[in-house]
């Protein structure tokens, strides 16, 4: 059975491990969206901790950012079994983050072709995580 949740636990709310992961994680661009990830050792039951983030600087007005990190939010929820059996893949936890790049709205199909894009980036580069 899919969970389809996305719990308080499963937030990264660390601040030096966010730190971290915008320092040194490892990235790609598929537009609209920046990912972020990073291995790391917090003892959470799940394999990814996930942060969302739109730039003040492009959406002035906070009801555009919240709608952009709610359309976010579905789209990882709904791929979510998909990236946790890739990250279960080698019994690693990861830090991830989604930043919203694009200066223009999208739709939320837009939103979920990126990350099943991203996705597919990680099946195909099984050491996708050869970071410290």
């Amino acid at each position: 059975m899919k969970t389809y949740g996305l719990s308080k636990k499963e937030r990264l709310k660390n601040k030096p491990l966010i730190k971290a992961l915008f320092e040194s994680g490892e990235h790609l661009t598929i537009s609209p969206i920046k990912f972020l990830w990073l291995r790391t050792e917090f003892q959470e039951p799940y394999p990814a901790q996930v942060i969302f983030a739109v730039p003040t600087k492009t959406f002035r007005k906070a009801f555009e950012r919240n709608k952009i990190k709610r359309l976010l939010r579905e789209a990882y929820r709904l791929h979510k079994p998909e990236i946790y059996k890739i990250f279960n893949s080698d019994e690693s936890q990861y830090a991830l983050g989604l930043i919203f790049i694009s200066r223009k709205k999208v739709t939320f199909e837009v939103i979920c072709k990126s990350l099943e894009l991203f996705i597919n980036h990680l099946k195909e580069n099984k050491a996708f995580s050869t970071r410290e």
